[in-house]
């Protein structure tokens, strides 16, 4: 046993005596029992000392922990988790899933060894922004329980993997840096970068976004890993569009499309399609973009879908029909953008326009989409005008400063 846990590594055997306590529910107090005291037992989960064997056996026995530290074991499992980290990083996730089920199915033994910390951390990974969020909560509160017993690279994972989590599931930005912060303080990657990008890039600080994705790319090109260059091209034409920079935006949706094209990925090839039928829609290239046959299959990615884009292009110039006509093709795709966009056109004084009111605008506000938002906010800019309601305005372009 000594030779894992020492006094070097008290940390190990806190982590597996107080991971395994909480896993079964159990109180320090009721751990502790006749074995020792509460405050003892404290300092034994926190690393700050090193009880005898006689301690530790007593209260692996309690815990029904059967200890683990076969050096085969050790290697093999710190391989499998390293392994399937790195599968995970270069988007394999087919390959990923393969090894995380694999090492699974081997949860007892990892929870009985010095691997504790990092079974858990690749379970954080796999259930990270997942519809199992009962699962990945049980394992983010196990995992934090533990942070001053982490390495730097053990604390770097696990909050990147809750930073990632707070942008895509919570939607919680605030949260989500600070998260993301965190795991900066500890080590980085392609992947620290690009959401921290994604973070600046929904709070319209287009130059901190573009640092931060270039930051990222180097990373990516570095590992070959094409899926995350094809997504940071994306990420860098978004960035130049919510600028207003159409042409320096097409040329990294060109890149994206590229990639997409050699890998034979259809849903991104339709996805970048999608950006620059937007950014032609920004250009005022309506009579383009009315020609162009869309398709609502669902898609990855950020773009803004074709039949949405059509739709307004057909608002824009007072074309009823054309805008009717597809808005039917919104219902399918079913996204908030989508259902809101297909309330616009039945909101819509075509003689005027503009919307008949703010409401449904003012909801589009709310889109995940950054390209989405500025056109919102453009739209309810020029009905408050049209209306003489200045104050507005003024409180509307006030927010971008």
């Amino acid at each position: 046993m000594r030779g894992v846990i020492n006094k070097t590594n008290g940390k190990i055997l806190g982590s597996i005596i107080k991971m395994n306590r909480l896993h079964k529910n159990m109180s320090q107090k009721a751990l502790a029992g006749d074995i020792c005291v509460g405050s003892y037992l404290s300092r034994i989960e926190n690393g700050e000392i090193l009880p005898s064997e006689q301690v530790i056996a007593q209260l692996f026995t309690a815990l029904e922990i059967a200890y683990n530290d076969d050096e085969v074991f050790l290697s093999e499992g710190t391989r499998l988790i390293d392994r399937f980290l790195e599968e995970l990083n270069i988007n394999e996730f087919e390959t990923s899933s393969r090894i995380f089920s694999e090492i699974d199915q081997q949860s007892e033994r990892f929870r009985h060894s010095p691997l504790i910390i990092d079974y858990y951390i690749a379970r954080l990974a796999y259930y990270c922004t997942t519809h199992y969020r009962d699962t990945f909560e049980e394992t983010s509160n196990l995992l934090e329980s533990v942070i001053d017993l982490m390495t730097y690279t053990q604390k770097f994972r696990y909050f990147l993997y809750r930073g990632i989590d707070q942008i895509q599931v919570a939607r919680d930005t605030k949260r989500a840096y600070s998260f993301l912060t965190e795991a900066k303080g500890a080590d980085e990657n392609g992947h620290l970068w690009y959401w921290l990008g994604y973070l600046y890039l929904i709070e319209t600080n287009a130059v901190k976004a573009f640092e931060c994705f270039t930051i990222a790319l180097q990373y990516y090109l570095s590992e070959a890993n094409l899926l995350s260059i094809m997504g940071t091209y994306e990420m860098m034409g978004l960035v130049y569009a919510a600028e207003n920079h159409y042409e320096e935006a097409k040329l990294y949706f060109d890149k994206g499309h590229k990639i997409a094209e050699k890998l034979g990925l259809s849903s991104y090839i339709r996805n970048f399609e999608n950006h620059v039928l937007w950014l032609d829609f920004r250009g005022h290239k309506m009579d383009r973009i009315l020609k162009t046959v869309v398709s609502n299959v669902p898609f990855t990615g950020y773009s803004i879908p074709g039949p949405i884009t059509k739709v307004l292009a057909g608002l824009a110039v007072g074309n009823r029909e054309e805008a009717e006509a597809c808005s039917k093709m919104l219902i399918e795709i079913g996204s908030y953008d989508a259902s809101y966009t297909a309330a616009l056109v039945k909101d819509f004084d075509f003689q005027a326009g503009l919307p008949k009111s703010e409401i449904i605008p003012t909801d589009l506000l709310k889109s995940e989409s950054v390209l989405m938002r500025q056109y919102a906010k453009e739209v309810l800019v020029q009905f408050f005008k049209a209306h003489r309601r200045y104050k507005e305005v003024a409180e509307l372009l006030e927010k971008d400063n």
